[in-house]
């Protein structure tokens, strides 16, 4: 009977570097896929937010706000006073004023993130996330 070979560090290296290097472009291959700035998924985010936009732009802010955010308890009166407020300093918000810049701006305008984005808690207008026209909100102050 024949005593087995031993491996030589010649063989060994050759054979990492045959399986390593092909796992290595996979895997940057698969990374380049998955990151949010390019490839793939950045073109899915993109068709996502162009349906989205085309599904509530002809709509105003009042109808488009609640069926948007059709899984929180909006306080009555709430949508109306934001649409309000965002009409009346329309050329004051520095970006492009459209439907879903304003459906967007509604959230922040809320309490939802001070009370630690809870769903099941009503959400109440508090003001207008604009920058330019409500520079500091503190509500502890």
């Amino acid at each position: 009977m024949t005593k087995p070979r031993a491996l030589s560090r010649r063989v060994f290296l050759a054979v990492s570097v045959a399986v390593l290097v092909p796992l290595a472009g996979g895997l940057g291959w698969a990374l380049r896929f998955t990151r949010r700035d390019t490839g793939l998924a950045a073109k899915l985010e993109r068709l996502r937010a162009a349906m989205v936009e085309r599904r509530y732009r002809d709509l105003p802010l009042e109808v488009a706000i609640p069926r948007y955010y059709d899984y929180l308890e909006l306080l009555p009166g709430s949508v109306e006073q934001f649409a309000a407020a965002y009409r009346e300093h329309r050329d004051r918000l520095g970006s492009p004023a459209s439907t879903m810049d304003g459906v967007q701006r509604f959230l922040l305008s809320t309490d939802f993130f001070l009370q630690g984005a809870d769903e099941r808690r009503p959400v109440r207008f508090v003001a207008l996330y604009a920058p330019m026209v409500n520079p500091c909100y503190r509500p502890f102050a």
